[in-house]
């Protein structure tokens, strides 16, 4: 919903002045800094950044209280298809790494709609029976349990 708002000539000039420095996109930008108020932008990203941190801390909850199926320790983040195919999509299983922390996945996170699908579909995965990161992806640390 827009509102309109009424400012005075030296305002407006003011704004315009601000616009043409090249500092702001527009005037909604220029007020927002005139008035201290963070950016649209910025505010979106913090916006997006609390509800992946909400959603993380809701799967964390989650998993801490989940029945693990199969546990194994690596000194990466590692998938063993020999421990993981053989599970149930509600079951989960535990990755305990070296340097990196405890994750703790379920089945569905591998399911052609999960969030590490490509690792089934990997041909270290497929033929190898194993697939690890050197370093955890982002996409990774919201299974981080600790």
């Amino acid at each position: 919903m827009t509102k309109k708002i009424h400012i005075d000539t030296d305002t407006y000039y003011r704004l315009l002045e601000e616009k043409e420095k090249g500092s702001f996109r527009n005037f909604n930008d220029t007020l927002r800094h005139i008035f201290g108020m963070p950016a649209y932008l910025e505010v979106q990203r913090e916006k997006r950044e609390k509800k992946e941190r909400e959603k993380g801390l809701v799967l964390k909850k989650e998993r801490h209280n989940a029945k693990i199926a199969v546990k194994y320790k690596h000194s990466r983040l590692c998938f063993l298809r020999d421990k993981i195919d053989p599970l149930e999509d509600d079951d989960y299983f535990q990755v305990e790494t070296a340097n990196h922390g405890t994750f703790v996945f379920s089945k569905k996170d591998f399911n052609e709609n999960g969030v590490f699908f490509h690792v089934t579909e990997s041909e270290s995965y497929s033929e190898d029976g194993i697939y690890h990161y050197p370093k955890p992806p982002s996409k990774a640390l919201r299974f981080r349990i600790k």
